[in-house]
Formats: C-alpha cells, sequence, structure tokens
C-alpha cells in the first residue's frame, strides 16, 4: 500500500493521507471479498467446480477482520454474524 501511496503522491504533487487511503482500502476490500465469495459459491453451486471452494475461509477472514476494525460497519459485522461462523 505504500508504494502506491508513494506513486500517487508523486505524481499528484500532493501528499496523501494514508490513514483515510486505508479505510478507503479496507472498505474496498470488504466490498470485493464478499464478491469473491459469491462467486466461489457460483463455481460449486451453477459450475459444478468445487476448486475455490477452499479460499472461502481465508476470505471470510480477511472480512471479519476489516469488518472489525471498523464501527460504522457493526451493522453489517451483525447482518454476517446471523448467517456466517466467521472462521
Amino acid at each position: 500500500i505504500e508504494y502506491y501511496i508513494c506513486k500517487s503522491d508523486g505524481h499528484s504533487g500532493r501528499r496523501t493521507d494514508r490513514e483515510e487511503f486505508r479505510r478507503i482500502f479496507d472498505l474496498t476490500c470488504v466490498q470485493r471479498n464478499i464478491k469473491a465469495i459469491g462467486t466461489f459459491a457460483y463455481q460449486k453451486m451453477v459450475r459444478g467446480n468445487d476448486f475455490y471452494l477452499k479460499y472461502i475461509p481465508d476470505t471470510l477472514r480477511y472480512v471479519k477482520e476489516n469488518l472489525d476494525k471498523y464501527k460504522e460497519l457493526n451493522g453489517l459485522k451483525m447482518a454476517f454474524c446471523k448467517y456466517i461462523r466467521f472462521p
């Protein structure tokens, strides 16, 4: 992440707020990881391909780690906890 922040700073000539960048990055990761889990499940349920199922526990862990970081995501975390057991 630091590499990309430095590249951005070099191109823009401005200093990136690292805390805000990390927050946006983490929130994006939550969305993308949830999408990935859906894709993994789709592969199994529709295509009969169980290759990606092994990645679900780690991906759920990444989601949980990011949900735990931000109080404003507690509602989403509680919604997930109703249906998903985090590793």
